[in-house]
């Protein structure tokens, strides 16, 4: 693998600016997010669910915009594999070249945003309508992938499509899982068209011809996926997201704030699914505590007469933020978060029995995230002895620090200085598809795009001038690999 060189560049290398349009990514932005408005998205913004037709609605949409005819005189290749997932592939002059792979989503959050996800596909699609503009071959393949299933909303986990392609979720277990209606993998995508036959089926009923019966996918596919000669068909891979955290302000007068990060490393989570079982009783007429004798006793020598999974749960997440606060004054780069508490039965005159809930870790350090579980376990078993209650815990998740690649940070930080923006390198605690491909052996970067909001919400918004600097940096970055890196014609 080569050494990217320091710039500045040379004759045969891209010019400073690149043609970029405003409208024309807004244009394609909002096209997209039209699909989202479809469902019922309570409370505003977006909801593409992973794994529904929605989400193949929108990687349509997707190929509607790159296939068309203000993208130039470029030609795209679109396939999908097995699980669903769209590719689009432009040909390099090298056609056995390995692929510059280039990744988006389309699924989101309820009540998301247009930008989480969307934000990749649409800088990406902009590579290719810059390349036809300026008449320019790139020598080795530039493959966008959309990966199913980045949000962990429908399964529990997250970047699902990816880890299934790497072998990370072996194809058994991927086939077993269960989305939020208890409907396994294996029914799901079973009742799924294939793009080749709904293709058929299309221009049948264009041309006014008898409609061909559906083909479904077949699931014994996923079986037969090699990742180490997908690997071999990536040179690098590349990944423009919007920074989730509120953590780039936006520009002082200075104008010294940076307009995207050069991410270092992604942190993974890990996830725990946590059961309280205590005992259901009337809310009337369950004492809160037990009888004692005399008039009055002191409140510590009190003893509970409920077994309330839901208190216990209460008491529970409280101690487990006062421990992650006394990590945090350590200057400990964590983040823990407990979602998903969801008491049973759950009647407005009824104690809740038992109580689900679903911790979640992230840490670029390992062994320190297994301390601050370790801690955040003793407390909560502590807890339930008071309560009387039982407390469990099972694995449901398990995420390592993934690097980007050091050559690749390099050359992003070089790039930037090139173009004269302000960045800066950070840590990314949200686990995105690049990671995935990255953690099986191919080279990779990650630009944080400025997003002031936030993530996950409706109002999700990137500045034109934030826009246009990741674009420019991910075509600078394009091109250098493009450049940089060997074909089969070297």
């Amino acid at each position: 693998m080569p050494t990217l060189p320091k710039l500045p560049r040379t004759k045969r290398d891209s010019p400073k600016e690149f043609p970029f349009d405003w409208t024309w990514v807004s244009g394609a932005l909002q096209l997209l997010g039209e699909i989202g408005k479809l469902s019922d998205a309570e409370g505003g913004g977006l909801h593409v669910r992973s794994w529904s037709t929605n989400e193949l609605w929108v990687m349509n949409r997707m190929a509607k915009v790159l296939m068309a005819k203000k993208l130039g005189p470029t030609v795209i290749k679109r396939s999908e594999d097995v699980l669903g997932q769209s590719y689009f592939l432009l040909e390099g002059t090298d056609p056995k070249a390995k692929a510059i792979e280039l990744i988006c989503h389309a699924d989101t959050v309820k009540n998301g945003g247009n930008y989480d996800g969307r934000l990749g596909f649409a800088l990406a699609a902009s590579v290719v309508r810059a390349l036809g503009i300026m008449k320019h071959r790139l020598r080795h393949n530039l493959l966008i992938s959309c990966y199913r299933g980045e949000e962990a909303d429908e399964l529990g986990v997250g970047t699902v499509g990816s880890s299934v392609i790497i072998d990370r979720i072996k194809p058994a277990q991927f086939l077993d899982m269960k989305n939020r209606e208890g409907t396994t993998m294996t029914d799901l995508l079973g009742r799924e068209e294939t793009l080749a036959s709904y293709r058929a089926r299309k221009h049948a009923k264009r041309e006014g011809k008898p409609l061909p019966e559906p083909i479904f996918r077949d699931l014994n596919k996923i079986f037969d996926l090699d990742w180490e000669v997908l690997a071999q068909q990536r040179c690098a891979v590349g990944e423009v997201h919007i920074e989730q955290g509120r953590s780039m302000p936006m520009d002082t007068a200075d104008g010294a704030n940076p307009p995207f990060g050069v991410a270092t490393c992604l942190a993974g989570p890990d996830r725990w699914t946590v059961i309280i079982n205590g005992q259901s009783g009337h809310s009337g007429a369950t004492p809160m505590v037990e009888p004692f004798k005399g008039e009055s006793i002191p409140v510590r020598d009190l003893v509970s007469a409920r077994q309330d999974a839901l208190l216990a749960s209460a008491k529970m997440q409280v101690i487990a933020n006062n421990i992650s606060r006394i990590f945090s004054a350590k200057k400990s780069l964590h983040r823990l978060t407990i979602t998903d508490a969801e008491p049973r039965p759950g009647g407005r005159t009824q104690i809740a029995g038992m109580v689900e809930i679903h911790l979640e870790i992230r840490d670029i350090d390992t062994e320190r995230k297994g301390r601050l579980f370790d801690q955040v376990k003793r407390a909560w078993q502590k807890i339930a002895k008071e309560e009387k209650v039982e407390v469990t815990f099972r694995r449901s998740a398990s995420g390592g620090t993934v690097d980007c690649d050091e050559r690749l940070i390099a050359n992003s930080l070089s790039l930037a200085q090139y173009y004269d923006v302000p960045t800066r390198k950070m840590t990314c605690f949200a686990r995105h598809d690049v990671a995935n491909i990255m953690a099986a052996g191919v080279p990779g970067f990650l630009i944080l795009t400025r997003c002031p909001n936030g993530s996950h919400l409706p109002n999700e918004n990137v500045s034109e001038f934030d826009l246009a600097a990741s674009f420019q940096m991910l075509m600078g970055m394009i091109m250098d690999i493009d450049w940089f890196f060997p074909t089969t014609q070297d």
